[in-house]
């Protein structure tokens, strides 16, 4: 075993491939496709932006991931 954890893939990569199955199991593109308009747009901050915010789509899928185990 390598020192990431499983194998030798990195752990963010398989948190990325894992978020992509989430997705697809969570949020359809058609349910998507009727969600987005429903969210408000983010203003850009220029004086301190600070992190870049996440896509919604993946926040929302983590909220529903989230839920899904309760």
């Amino acid at each position: 075993m390598g020192e990431h954890g499983q194998g030798d893939v990195p752990v963010p990569a398989r948190i990325a491939s894992d978020l992509v199955l989430v997705q697809a199991a969570f949020v359809s593109d058609e349910l998507w496709n009727r969600l987005e308009p429903l969210l408000p747009q983010r203003t850009r901050r220029f004086r301190y932006p600070g992190r870049k915010p996440l896509p919604d789509r993946e926040v929302l899928c983590g909220i529903l991931y989230v839920l899904q185990g309760i």
